[in-house]
């Protein structure tokens, strides 16, 4: 699930998404350490015999991973027509959507903001949006996502209104572990190196640039501010 930025949602940019949602999957699958494993969740009452609700998890778990593989096989076949399509004609892109003096003066507005200690921080985007007929399905997008950033976690939302909200970050918010909070932050970016010893020197300049650090910091103080009153003991 996720959250908006604001409390407030503009319904005709997000229909159906609303300003929160968090949904418990019926089963996931987990691969870490080199092992994969397969959760299943399900609503259990204080009364319930474990035995007969471990057996129907058990029955439930056989069919979906019988399911499993055919979503699978259909994942394969999408991504193989997307990318026989990215080579085709009938993408059409629209940049700067709200237009370019509205970014401009997004700009300065940003700029005086800070200036006069309204703000100390802003992150600016603008919308690009891209056509095509007949639209791509959404898990060829995630697929394609995957492949180009390995090391991201890749996310779809999906609250069943028609449009999904799909992207990669290399920032993992938070995870909730034995009563720990783990959360974090990352501010400042660089690009890659073409070898190691060059990714090393571009993550030094990094650390040792002052407006990098300061960006930084704004972030960590952002959220020690946040969780502070919740965290019985917390450790930056």
């Amino acid at each position: 699930g996720g959250f908006a930025f604001f409390d407030e949602v503009e319904e005709s940019q997000w229909p159906g998404f609303g300003s929160g949602q968090m949904v418990i999957p019926a089963w996931m699958t987990l691969h870490a350490g080199g092992r994969g494993h397969t959760i299943v969740n399900g609503a259990v009452a204080a009364d319930d015999d474990p035995a007969a609700v471990a057996a129907r998890m058990t029955e439930r778990l056989g069919g979906k991973e019988m399911a499993s593989g055919g979503r699978a096989d259909a994942v394969d076949g999408h991504a193989r027509h997307a990318e026989r399509a990215q080579a085709a004609p009938g993408f059409r892109r629209a940049d700067d959507v709200e237009g370019h003096r509205h970014w401009l003066q997004m700009v300065r507005n940003a700029l005086a903001a800070i200036e006069t200690g309204r703000l100390s921080k802003v992150v600016l985007a603008r919308t690009v949006e891209i056509f095509r007929k007949p639209p791509p399905l959404p898990y060829t997008v995630l697929r394609a996502l995957r492949r180009a950033y390995p090391g991201c976690f890749s996310f779809m939302v999906d609250p069943g209104s028609g449009q999904q909200l799909i992207g990669a970050t290399p920032e993992r918010l938070a995870r909730l572990r034995d009563g720990i909070l783990h959360l974090g932050a990352m501010a400042g970016s660089a690009p890659r190196g073409d070898r190691p010893d060059a990714d090393e020197a571009l993550g030094r300049a990094l650390l040792d640039d002052p407006k990098e650090r300061s960006e930084h910091g704004i972030v960590v103080d952002a959220i020690r501010e946040a969780v502070q009153p919740l965290a019985g003991d917390l450790e930056v």
